[in-house]
């Protein structure tokens, strides 16, 4: 009696059922499609930070609902910004925008001048006279006009616009601005730029948008030129890419069904998937066109594909996920976006390849290798010289030994030595307009990061709270050179009472009421919570993420050493002092990302094979590639991102190993057949190179959409992963056949030895 494996009834189900897995997959496409339209785009800090930390917590509900606000600003730069033209034409301006729809509050030095006109003539207006313009701007205290005016040659019209305001109604604001500014009848001589955070962002969304679409036209261009330059002997040569496009539909789709947004690291995904899920398409598409060479039908070709390649397909499958489920100990959500997105990728063209893949294998009954001499020659030469290339190897290993030990222990130091950037300003296309105008701004005025100092008490108005304010401001300015201005309610009141805080809650109120609302308002809110605002000008570019990091640490020793007032509490918070430590944390923790995958990716080969010591054979490969990236960055003047350094790991593991598992099982197999290990090598590669190098060509072809790419950060991401595949294939031909057969040689060994133990001792022998 014949016994029918389940991998047998899979395979037959599969040929018996083209009708059926076509119409699901129908089905499923159409659900994808539908799914796929409700997937959002995401920028800022909501991808590097988590929604559900404590930290943003405290950010989100006592900086963002009382105090924070999204700035439009308006730059007029030039000779005279000053005169009253100018000045009036700024309040016309303000005075549209306070009677926009969304628009919180309105400041310009136009509003200064005028307020300080009213108290002087009870007439609110800009002063015909520039003598009367500049006499009210040398009496005025200086830190009223920080906000509003840079120099003289350079002043702001600040348009506010509440924090939680949606993309849509920003840009409607955004877009009314510009109207605006068309229509106040400026003066010729001042250039006016519309700038700020809320236009960049726009900007930076929108492109995300146009960027995807075409990542994903060129990485599917490249692989479709990369499969048929190999496959032209068959009759459908982008079949495989066909299956995976598949595969990625219906990833869009799970990716609107779960929620997940379009960041940069999701644009990143996409092309990374097409390369990783083609290689399941063309290892089970490499055995079905051998299985019909030999005069197998359709249906046998599939039974014997499913028996003998799918098991390595799905073991490399899990590999990958391995590798990328250790990017779930990540603490940005976009990282763990990207994890969850590969996870599932893998998972559908996985699918797509045994189900869908081939049952279009099946229906394409002419897709079979056409005779030898017709073959491409691409092909016959690579079949050669990568056969060769790992025969060699095995004789040669020692010398191959020797070189990837020394590779992979040189490397983890040359490693450490690769400098991250961590300036998430720099991974945004360098030229994008919104991004020159901020920067044009940014360059004016040193910077706008701030670090937010926020009190609670039952008074903020009480002098012994100002007071605690006022000297730590001063005391900070003077010992943390990193930190430019300090501001906050305690500042205004000095300001306005000869340099000092008044000694009694009545004078306070009484200065308080000298203030203008929309001043007030910036750093107070009611009488129970205030705000202090360090400046501490371009951050990320004057002393990075690690700086930003280090002062937020010693600020709060500085907070917990000065005594504050009782019923007093203090907490440091701003969007750079949540997002500094992520970035700082997702850069330096690359190599334990990269061991937990290692860890993750053993243990699933413990599992499948049963045997510590095999379980380690695809493992070790990659290590050699980890180390020689390490070199190759470093001598290269390559950086690492947040994404490619938290990625590189795992992407060399999964795709690495998943190459050595293929070639491990189809070793297996024909070791099975032969007897022999080394006529069971040569008969490996000569079988698997086509498959294994149009994966990892392929591969290559589709990462190198990212390098196109006009956002630094995908493409640095674009040349590491294009390098870490090209490295992994060689390694796989190289390094990889020299463990194959010493594993080999080592149980061979240790069975004979085994095998001498159980033999009976010589004294007796005949009893």
């Amino acid at each position: 009696m014949v016994t029918i494996t389940r991998l047998e009834r899979l395979g037959t189900w599969i040929a018996a059922n083209p009708e059926t897995i076509l119409l699901i997959a129908v089905l499923t496409t159409i659900f994808s499609i539908g799914y796929a339209q409700q997937v959002e785009k995401a920028a800022g800090l909501e991808t590097m930070v988590d929604a559900n930390s404590r930290t943003y917590q405290e950010f989100d509900h006592l900086y963002t609902e009382n105090f924070a606000t999204e700035d439009i600003v308006l730059l007029i730069e030039g000779e005279d910004v000053l005169t009253p033209d100018v000045l009036k034409a700024m309040d016309r301006l303000s005075r549209t925008m306070r009677e926009t729809k969304n628009v919180a509050s309105v400041s310009s030095i136009a509003d200064v001048v005028m307020d300080a006109e009213e108290r002087e003539t009870g007439v609110r207006q800009v002063p015909d006279s520039q003598k009367a313009i500049d006499e009210i701007l040398s009496n005025t205290n200086p830190e009223i006009l920080k906000p509003v005016m840079i120099d003289e040659t350079h002043t702001i019209l600040t348009v506010r616009v509440p924090d939680r305001l949606s993309a849509e109604a920003t840009e409607e604001v955004a877009a009314d601005l510009k109207s605006a500014v068309a229509m106040a009848d400026f003066p010729s001589g001042p250039s006016l730029i519309i700038t700020g955070n809320p236009p960049l962002n726009i900007s930076i969304k929108k492109s995300i948008g146009s960027s995807f679409i075409v990542l994903l036209v060129v990485a599917i261009g490249f692989m479709a030129i990369a499969l048929f330059i190999l496959f032209r002997h068959l009759t459908k040569p982008i079949l495989p890419l066909t299956v995976v496009l598949l595969g990625t539909i219906w990833t869009f789709g799970a990716m609107g069904l779960l929620k997940i947004p379009l960041s940069f690291t999701a644009m990143a995904a996409f092309p990374v998937l097409i390369g990783l899920g083609i290689n399941y398409t063309l290892q089970l598409r490499n055995r079905f066109v051998r299985e019909v060479a030999e005069g197998k039908t359709s249906g046998q070709a599939i039974i014997q594909t499913v028996v003998h390649t799918a098991p390595a397909a799905a073991i490399a499958m899990f590999l990958t996920i391995g590798g990328f489920a250790a990017l779930k100990f990540s603490t940005a959500p976009m990282i763990k976006d990207f994890g969850k997105l590969c996870v599932i990728g893998v998972i559908m063209c996985f699918l797509a390849a045994l189900f869908v893949g081939l049952t279009m294998m099946g229906r394409l009954k002419s897709d079979k290798p056409a005779e030898k001499t017709e073959r491409g020659k691409v092909v016959d030469v690579l079949e050669r010289t990568l056969a060769k290339v790992a025969d060699l190897s095995v004789k040669a290993w020692p010398v191959v030994l020797v070189v990837a030990i020394s590779i992979a222990s040189i490397g983890i130091y040359f490693d450490g030595q690769v400098s991250v950037q961590t300036d998430d300003k720099k991974f945004l296309s360098q030229d994008l307009p919104e991004l020159v105008s901020f920067r044009h701004l940014t360059k004016i005025t040193g910077g706008t990061d701030k670090i937010n100092v926020i009190l609670q008490a039952d008074d903020i108005t009480d002098p012994a709270v100002l007071k605690w304010m006022d000297d730590f401001e001063v005391y900070e300015l003077e010992t943390r050179k990193e930190i430019l201005s300090a501001i906050s309610i305690a500042t205004l009141i000095k300001g306005n009472n000869y340099g000092k805080i008044p000694e009694s809650r009545e004078e306070v109120n009484a200065i308080l009421d000298k203030i203008p609302q929309s001043a007030k308002d910036s750093y107070i809110n009611g009488a129970k919570m205030a705000l202090i605002n360090l400046a501490v000008g371009n951050a990320p570019e004057n002393f990075d993420q690690a700086g930003v990091d280090r002062l937020r640490k010693e600020i709060d020793k500085d907070i917990a050493w000065r005594d504050l007032p009782p019923g007093v509490s203090v907490i440091q918070t701003g969007s750079i002092v949540i997002k500094a430590p992520v970035l700082v944390a997702i850069s330096e923790d690359r190599r334990l990302m990269t061991l937990i995958g290692l860890v993750a990716i053993y243990f699933i080969l413990i599992l499948i094979y049963r045997n510590p010591v095999t379980a380690l054979l695809p493992i070790l490969p990659m290590l050699v590639v980890i180390g020689a990236m390490g070199i190759v960055m470093y001598f290269g003047g390559i950086v690492y991102t947040p994404l490619s350094a938290t990625f590189l790991g795992a992407m060399i593991l999964g795709i690495g190993s998943g190459y050595s598992v293929f070639t491990m099982e189809r070793f297996k197999e024909e070791k099975s057949r032969s007897g022999d290990s080394m006529e069971a090598l040569r008969a490996t590669y000569r079988n698997i190179t086509v498959a294994l190098g149009a994966s990892g060509m392929t591969a290559i072809f589709g990462f190198s959409a990212l390098i196109s790419s006009p956002f630094p950060i995908l493409s640095n991401f674009g040349v590491v992963i294009v390098l870490a595949v090209f490295l992994a294939l060689i390694v796989t031909f190289t390094v990889f056949p020299v463990l194959l057969i010493g594993l080999e040689k080592s149980e061979i060994w240790m069975a004979t030895k085994l095998a001498a133990l159980k033999k009976p001792a010589f004294w007796s022998i005949g009893g």
